[in-house]
């Protein structure tokens, strides 16, 4: 799990999803993690509140936040 201001990033074997205010709105099944395996989260927030979350060197998410 890695908490971005407003985001949980949940990576795991199944799948990875997105949270936000006990909301989850994103489940990538396609993403997977395997147990014990490092990797990198990267959520750079514009000023526009333009973010992208990126999983080691794939973009798993695009969007803005409120």
């Amino acid at each position: 799990m890695c908490g971005i201001p407003g985001i949980i990033v949940t990576a795991t074997d199944p799948a990875l999803s997105l949270d936000s205010g006990h909301h989850r709105f994103l489940i990538r099944p396609d993403v997977t993690v395997a147990p014990d395996q490092i990797i990198h989260v990267a959520a750079p927030v514009g000023r526009n509140n333009y973010m992208q979350v990126v999983l080691d060197c794939d973009t798993v998410y695009r969007g803005w936040t409120n």
